[in-house]
């Protein structure tokens, strides 16, 4: 009897538990279905002007921008600004008796705020107040011009942490889990959180038409952007200009954004300016993109726009792209595209042995007739040596002043074409005389009969 009594004492305490987790769960789903949007999502149709503590956007035709400076926005950051916003929600409407002094002056002191303006004149006001204890929920406060309604909530930001760092672009916002701080950066954001931070912001059909590259590590170039070709240095007969890297130049240059915006940065208390494009447009407009780095508290690369004040701080991928040679844009031709006509006669001159005239008909066959002991010179190894004809440069050197001092390795002529040819432990040195351009080759696959012991051909005869 008694273990009967006590199995239905357990089964009532057990249905008495569920009931009442039941109702727990009931009253914070209801709580959940009386949230009430504070701000419409649909309130961007109507926008005309929004407005904060620190930026005041208008809207025109155009769409939105800065009302001081006319600085164009971007507009995924006011509607990415909007969503957030718009996903405030009120838990509680606070009624008019519980409306006290203590509330009001919550609300004082230059409080945080946001103003939409619609048409019509119609100015909705939403302030932010202080949190309550331990909860992420905060007092808010709502005023509509209107009808000079105000209402009072505890409201709650339902945002996700990354669609907040999304607008802000703030890696301590991005860690916080302070709501009631999230939400006062976000009534305090600056005007420069909504700025295009695209470098080059050209107006509809306006395109580039030729930008002047001048660094501290090479000598200044420009890129005409409509005959896609690059002057002034003097091109070697072996490069020519290749349409697709300038193009890609050009392209970057149109996309190029910046990280971060600090329009009261004075560029030249940043370092000396170490690069510059000077871009002419298709509207007559000169442009000029500075490039500065600071060594300072705040390192890193800035760039100033001459058509902005202050200072864009870079992405470090971009800096590259500022140090650009003209050499980067041309496409490397063979040695054998110095001659329309390829060459009948070769004659090869080593450092060591007497001279050695090769006869090739232009196309695969090799021809050899030994001058010395009248011994012949493996064919696969004269092969190699003039696949040289074919082989590409690394790297175009100053002048051919620069010559090394000691004797060539070897030279090479055919036709009216010569080449000299100087060889160390890691790199080939070829010199034309003709364009008086000395080419640099690097110690590979494509150069590897310049790599072996001296006698490689003196041997071999």
């Amino acid at each position: 009897m008694r273990n009967g009594l006590l199995l239905l004492a357990i089964i009532v305490a057990l249905t008495a538990i569920y009931f009442l987790e039941e109702q727990e769960e009931r009253k914070s789903a209801k709580i959940i279905e009386q949230r009430r949007t504070i701000i419409s999502s649909t309130i961007l149709k109507h926008l005309t002007e929004i407005r904060g503590n620190n930026f005041h956007l208008i809207k025109d035709d155009h769409g939105f921008h800065t009302k001081d400076s006319k600085v164009k926005v971007d507009p995924q950051h006011v509607t990415s600004f909007i969503k957030i916003v718009t996903a405030i929600k009120a838990i509680k409407e606070i009624s008019a008796q519980e409306i006290d002094s203590t509330l009001t002056s919550i609300f004082a002191n230059k409080a945080p705020y946001i103003e939409f303006y619609i048409a019509a004149q119609k100015k909705v006001t939403i302030t932010l107040g202080s949190k309550l204890g331990y909860d992420t929920s905060f007092y808010l406060r709502a005023t509509d011009n209107s009808n000079d309604h105000t209402r009072y909530y505890i409201a709650e930001d339902t945002n996700p942490i990354n669609q907040l760092f999304m607008v802000t672009r703030s890696k301590s916002l991005h860690n916080s889990k302070a709501y009631h701080q999230r939400m006062t950066n976000l009534f305090n954001i600056s005007d420069h959180f909504f700025y295009d931070l695209k470098l080059l912001q050209l107006s509809a059909g306006e395109k580039i038409t030729n930008i002047k590259v001048k660094n501290l590590r090479n000598r200044p170039f420009s890129v005409d952007a409509q005959k896609i070709t690059t002057s002034p240095l003097e091109r070697s007969h072996l490069a020519k200009d290749n349409p697709t890297q300038i193009e890609n130049f050009l392209q970057l240059i149109n996309t190029m954004r910046a990280t971060e915006y600090y329009p009261q940065t004075n560029p030249q208390d940043l370092a000396n300016r170490v690069a510059s494009f000077i871009i002419s447009t298709s509207l007559n407009r000169i442009i000029t993109l500075k490039l500065y780095r600071n060594m300072g508290q705040h390192s890193g690369h800035y760039l100033h726009n001459s058509e902005f004040p202050g200072v864009f701080k870079l992405d470090n991928k971009l800096i590259p792209i500022f140090f650009s040679h003209q050499q980067l844009f041309w496409e490397r031709i063979p040695f054998a595209a110095l001659e329309v006509v390829p060459p009948k006669t070769i004659a090869l001159h080593f450092s060591s042995p007497p001279p050695i005239v090769l006869k090739w008909n232009g196309k695969t066959q090799v021809d050899f007739k030994p001058q010395i002991d009248k011994k012949e010179l493996e064919l696969n190894r004269i092969t190699d040596l003039l696949s040289i004809l074919a082989l590409r440069p690394a790297d175009y050197l100053s002048s051919i002043n620069t010559l090394p001092t000691n004797t060539p390795l070897l030279a090479i002529k055919w036709d009216s074409q010569q080449l000299l040819l100087w060889r160390s432990p890691k790199e080939l040195l070829v010199a034309h005389p003709a364009s008086k351009t000395l080419f640099h080759f690097l110690a590979g696959k494509e150069s590897k009969i310049f790599f072996k012991r001296d006698e490689y051909f003196a041997n071999s005869h």
